[in-house]
Formats: C-alpha cells, sequence, structure tokens
C-alpha cells in the first residue's frame, strides 16, 4: 500500500520513514481522515504519527528489547503501555500516545481492518490533581479596577468582560456569544444561556455604568451582521482568545502574579458561592453542568476558605429557568 499524502499536511506527515510499507499507508490515510473528518490540528497529527511510529518501532523490535509481532494486536498494545511505564514516561506522554492508539484503532474498525478495538482494555495511569489556582477578594478587586474607568468604549467594554468574568461564573465561549438582548440593564440583569435554559446574574453597578457607555456606541463600532454585543476595535466580533489576550492584559497591569484564565475566574466564583453554603445542586444549575457528579469534580479543589467576602451569593442573583 501506497503511502497517501496530501497538500494540507504538514511535511512530517508526507514521509513515512519507520514504518513498514503497509503501515505507512495506513497511518497516512487515517491521519488524513483525523484532519479532514475530525478537523484536527497539524501539531496533532504530527504528534500523532509520532507516537504511532513509536508504537510499531516497539512491535518490532527496534525498541524495547524483542519484537512483539507474533503476538495479538491487544497484546502488543498492553505491552507498549507497560514498556512506556517502565521507562518513566511522563503521564501526559503515555496519555497522549494511548490516545493516538485508540484514534487509531477506532479508524481501523470503521474500515473493517480489524474486527474489534484492540485498545478498550488499555487503563491508563491517572494525572495527579493539582489544588486549583484561584483569585481571592483583593485580585478580584484590583483586576475590575484595572482597566482604570469608561472614558472610552473599549475601556468600558473591558470593564463588562471582568466583570461578568468574575462575577457570573460564565464560560469564554458563553461570553463572546453574549448579544445586546441579553443585557436588561433596567434591572442590572444578565441572562447566560447553559444547556437551554436562561440563567439571571445581577451585574455590578460599576458594570451597568460601564455597559451603557460601550453600548451608546456599539451601533457605530459594529461592523458585523451577527448580532453580537463584544466587538473588536475593527468592528468584528471579538473572539474567545481575543478575550483570553484581555484577561492577560489586565492580569499584568493589575499584577497579580499568576496566569489568569477564564477558568480560574470561573472557578474563583464557584468557589466564593460555596464559601457562602450555596449548595451544590443549585450551583450546579447555575454553572451550567449536566451532572452533580461533574460539579463536584469541578469544585473538589476548591479552597473555599480563602472566599470570605465573595461576591453576592446565588440567592441575591435571582437565578431561574427561563423559557
Amino acid at each position: 500500500m501506497n503511502t497517501i499524502s496530501s497538500p494540507n499536511l504538514p511535511n512530517p506527515l508526507k514521509n513515512a520513514a519507520g514504518f513498514s510499507p503497509a503501515d505507512a499507508g495506513l497511518v497516512a490515510e487515517f491521519l488524513v481522515a483525523l484532519a479532514g473528518v475530525q478537523g484536527a490540528s497539524p501539531r496533532t497529527m504530527v504528534a500523532y504519527r509520532a507516537d504511532l511510529q513509536h508504537f510499531t518501532m516497539f512491535v518490532t523490535g527496534k525498541i524495547g528489547g524483542g519484537g512483539h509481532v507474533a503476538e495479538p494486536i491487544a497484546q502488543q498494545a498492553s505491552a507498549f503501555l507497560r514498556y512506556l511505564q517502565q521507562q518513566n514516561y511522563a503521564v501526559t506522554s503515555i496519555k497522549r500516545k494511548v490516545s493516538a492508539l485508540r484514534a487509531f484503532a477506532k479508524y481501523l474498525v470503521g474500515r473493517g481492518i480489524v474486527d474489534v478495538n484492540f485498545t478498550a482494555g488499555l487503563q491508563t495511569p491517572r494525572l495527579a490533581r493539582r489544588p486549583a489556582t484561584l483569585l481571592d477578594n483583593g485580585q478580584i478587586e484590583r483586576l475590575l479596577a484595572a482597566p482604570g474607568g469608561v472614558e472610552n468604549a473599549f475601556a468600558a467594554r473591558d470593564t463588562v468582560i471582568l466583570s461578568l468574568l468574575c462575577g457570573t461564573g460564565i464560560r469564554g465561549s458563553e461570553l463572546s456569544r453574549l448579544r445586546p438582548e441579553n443585557f436588561d440593564l433596567s434591572r442590572a440583569i444578565v441572562t447566560v444561556t447553559r444547556n437551554g435554559v436562561g440563567v439571571e446574574f445581577a451585574i455590578r453597578p460599576q458594570a451597568v455604568i460601564a455597559c451603557r457607555r460601550y453600548l451608546a456606541s456599539h451601533a457605530t463600532l459594529n461592523t458585523t451582521t451577527s448580532g453580537r454585543f463584544l466587538l473588536n476595535r475593527l468592528g468584528g466580533d471579538l473572539s474567545e482568545r481575543a478575550i483570553r489576550r484581555i484577561l492577560d492584559r489586565y492580569a499584568a497591569i493589575a499584577q497579580l502574579g499568576v496566569t489568569v484564565n477564564p477558568n480560574m475566574c470561573r472557578r474563583s466564583f464557584a468557589a466564593a458561592q460555596l464559601a457562602k453554603g450555596v449548595c451544590r445542586a443549585e450551583l450546579r444549575r447555575v454553572l451550567g453542568r449536566k451532572t452533580l457528579v461533574a460539579t463536584n469534580s469541578f469544585s473538589r479543589d476548591l479552597k473555599v476558605g480563602s472566599h470570605d467576602q465573595g461576591f453576592q451569593s446565588l440567592s441575591s442573583l435571582r437565578a431561574r429557568r427561563a423559557a
């Protein structure tokens, strides 16, 4: 079987050296499918190709001290996992290599080349959970003050972004999709849709002022037809990545001493609510988690003791279901 290449694939994928011809063709076809159907990034494809090459070298005896070609493929995969653990590979590296094998096995089953998924019995080591890094109240106040007022539309926009990230537990993706109609400034409320349900959150007075200032210029700035609330300086939609860059900039101005991202703000919001005694079932609903188990895993490592003066409790946010 000849190696299949594509002009959309990075150069390392066009050279299948290190595989037998049959394996090289299958892997190349798999990577083309991975890019075309699942939209995998070039980096992912390069990593997966290297991981599959590593597996093939192990099976053929080029590494690991002896070949395993005669063994059933499921035993080959298990032996490869043991080899990685014996060589003290990092857990993250092992998980990525097994992920590549699993994706390849699923592809082979779909093609009818193998009858069963030979990775079904693989059990990868668990990553040690690190305690979540949270923002305390002083850090949050410094972050919210970093834009320095609402003298122009974009400073006002950034004030709204920071206030919503820290005060509602909103995801970056949810924030980027907000529309002007999600805001009811007469009641100081923003409605965030989570799992098809509208959840209302109170907005800080500072954010209400900033939102009015920003909306006054919104129609003039807007150059799109998407109807999004957040715009960039060219009048286009503000992306989730741009929101992260804005957060990075103000975290540096506020001298927080940590790298801040939307998920850290979300966890800090959750910790503040747990510290106020909000039940996990209510927190699950408001955060948009599908199950209580997911909420427990989300909040397991939160240091709730450092949030004794957090934001308004959920009872005052009037979170409710909306049609």
